[in-house]
């Protein structure tokens, strides 16, 4: 794959700059080594030893035209050099012209504090959870439509095992529990090492009616449930379904902002909304 000019100096300032940021004493060198003129971070020779490549690779990299590197060295170079999500997606865009999975099996347990706003939504339902679909923060809309006023502290075990879900939850079995069990079936699986995931699924298969269910369904290919339609029984509104919007932060990878509109009435007289597309109108 051959970069354009504009690309490849995307590419070149993207990783010069985050060479740049990296002090050899915090990775164990001592002073910096390597051929070439002085600059600030690590030297080339150095990326390549501490990524366990051959003498030259990082080299090929920044200047070479043609770009399609290895996954596996993408994700080594760019957890050396600390890339963010972002830079991570930048740097995977910009090589292989692919989305990548997360770098880091942390992304999406913190969200920037701006996300506070999610608090003053009014008119539906609103909530943000990370990547383990922990309560971040939600609305006030939210709350009211639990017992007592008061979220779960994870949407995903209050949908998977809580007792409470069949009174909120409707048709849980077939509306709710295979989309439930294939998301976290999903969330486990890309996220091995991620205690609060393991903790769910653990609940999960030890509860008699959730583990056959959960043990039968197979892996979510879509990780959010963006656009379906629920059946719920609101505390105040009565029976209802709700449509579902999911959103995620770009700078938190695997977080997710979900919005819930209530729609009174039984569930078999609502349609699905349609497609939402801006006006096709020229520009200029």
């Amino acid at each position: 794959m051959t970069l354009s000019t504009q690309d490849a100096a995307a590419l070149r300032t993207l990783l010069e700059s985050r060479r740049a940021a990296i002090a050899p004493e915090s990775v164990g060198y001592t002073e910096r080594s390597g051929a070439g003129r002085p600059v600030n971070g690590l030297s080339q020779e150095q990326i390549d030893t501490l990524t366990h490549r051959a003498r030259g690779t990082y080299g090929r990299l920044i200047n070479g035209p043609e770009h399609r590197p290895n996954p596996t060295y993408l994700g080594d170079l760019a957890r050396l050099l600390r890339m963010t999500e972002q830079e991570w997606t930048t740097l995977y865009w910009l090589t292989r012209r692919e989305v990548p999975a997360p770098l880091h099996n942390t992304s999406g347990m913190e969200v920037p504090g701006a996300w506070k706003a999610v608090e003053l939504i009014h008119g539906v339902m609103a909530y943000l959870v990370d990547s383990a679909w922990n309560l971040i923060t939600c609305n006030q809309e939210y709350k009211e439509l639990f017992p007592g006023g008061e979220a779960p502290q994870n949407a995903l075990m209050f949908m998977a095992v809580s007792p409470e879900r069949r009174s909120v939850l409707l048709d849980w079995e077939r509306s709710w529990a295979p989309f439930v069990f294939g998301q976290l079936r999903r969330a486990t699986q890309e996220r091995p090492d991620n205690k609060d995931l393991a903790r769910i699924e653990e609940c999960v298969l030890r509860d008699p009616v959730a583990g056959p269910l959960y043990e039968a369904t197979p892996f979510l290919a879509m990780p959010f449930p963006d656009g379906a339609q629920r059946p719920l029984w609101h505390p105040r509104l009565g029976e209802g379904i709700v449509n579902v919007c999911a959103a995620e932060p770009v700078t938190s990878v695997g977080s997710r902002l979900i919005l819930l509109s209530f729609q009174s009435g039984p569930p078999g007289e609502h349609r699905r909304n349609a497609d939402l597309s801006a006006a096709h109108n020229s520009i200029g």
